[in-house]
């Protein structure tokens, strides 16, 4: 897996922008990590409710909704 410091010099950051800006950058990586695992979280969950309810299935995919948000808490 690639570091946040590595993707940024691959987007065309340079090392002195990236020294200047790596808290920042570290932030905003985060925010997009978690708006898409809520994204992934969300379409998991969806698909949960279109299934019987009380269905293997249903609990299923509930369980893979809560454990894609939780890796946010790890």
């Amino acid at each position: 897996m690639k570091t946040i410091m590595d993707m940024a010099l691959e987007a065309g950051f340079t090392e002195r922008e990236l020294i200047r800006a790596v808290d920042s950058i570290t932030r905003f990586a985060a925010l997009v990590r978690a708006d898409e695992r809520e994204a992934c979280a969300k379409l998991v969950h969806d698909n949960a409710l279109a299934c019987d309810p009380g269905s293997m299935l249903q609990t299923y995919l509930a369980s893979n909704a809560a454990a894609i948000r939780a890796r946010g808490n790890t």
